[in-house]
C-alpha cells in the first residue's frame, strides 16, 4: 500500500529464498503456504500495482516457488557473478583508500584475487592492515599477499603440492585451449582448503 502510495517506486525484498516453495517438505510448511500465498496476491493482485517495481534478490533460487517466478510476477533473472579482475582493482582501490598508494600495482593484486567477491576484498584487506601493524609497518602488497596465503602452513607440503599440482593442471588446459586470458591460480583458496583457477573466457566464432 505505501509503494502503491508512492509510486513510482521500488520493493526490494531481499534474501527470497528464504521463502520456500508451497511443496517442499519442511516443517510448518502449512504456515508457509499462507506466506507464499499471500505474496502472490500482492504481486498480482486485483488491486494491481502499477507504477511499482517488484526486486528479489537471493543466493540459490532454486528453492523459490515456481508460481512467484512465472510471467508478471518475479519473472526476469539477473545473475551477478563475482566482480573480475578490472573490477576488482577498481574495488581494491576504493577499499585500501589512501593505502593504495602504498600498496603499488593493484592489477597484479586483482589477478590473485581473482574470483573474490567484495566482501573477501573487504576481509582480504582487514586481514592486511593487522599484519601491518604487527609489524609496526605502513600497509603494503607483501602484508596483502601473506593474508592472501593464510592458512597455507596448516596444510602440509604434501596435501599443497597435490592442490597446487591440480589447480595447475587447469591452467595449462585453460592457456593450452588459446582462448582464456588472465589466467590465476591461488593455492589455497582463500577461506577454504582446496585451490582455485580462475580465468576469462574469449569469445570464439
Amino acid at each position: 500500500a505505501a509503494a502503491r502510495k508512492h509510486a513510482p517506486s521500488i520493493i526490494f525484498i531481499d534474501e527470497l529464498d528464504t521463502v520456500p516453495t508451497r511443496h517442499s517438505t519442511r516443517h510448518n510448511d502449512e504456515w508457509w503456504i499462507s506466506i507464499v500465498n499471500a505474496l502472490l496476491e500482492k504481486l498480482d493482485g486485483l488491486v494491481g500495482r502499477s507504477g511499482v517495481i517488484v526486486l528479489g534478490a537471493c543466493n540459490d533460487a532454486s528453492g523459490i516457488d515456481p508460481a512467484l517466478l512465472r510471467a508478471g510476477r518475479l519473472d526476469r533473472r539477473i545473475p551477478i557473478h563475482p566482480p573480475n579482475v578490472a573490477a576488482l582493482e577498481q574495488i581494491l582501490a576504493f577499499q585500501l583508500g589512501k593505502d593504495a598508494e602504498g600498496v603499488g600495482d593493484l592489477k597484479a593484486l586483482s589477478v590473485l584475487c581473482a574470483g573474490m567477491t567484495g566482501a573477501d576484498v573487504v576481509q582480504l584487506i582487514r586481514d592486511g592492515r593487522r599484519i601491518a601493524r604487527r609489524k609496526r609497518a605502513v600497509l603494503s602488497i607483501g602484508d596483502l599477499c601473506e593474508a592472501l596465503q593464510s592458512g597455507a602452513e596448516a596444510l602440509g607440503d604434501d596435501l599443497l603440492r597435490r592442490i597446487a599440482t591440480h589447480e595447475a593442471g587447469h591452467a595449462v588446459a585453460a592457456i593450452c585451449r588459446g582462448t582464456a586470458r588472465d589466467v590465476s591460480v591461488t593455492v589455497p583458496a582463500r577461506g577454504s582448503i582446496g585451490g582455485r583457477s580462475i580465468y576469462e573466457e574469449e569469445a570464439t566464432i
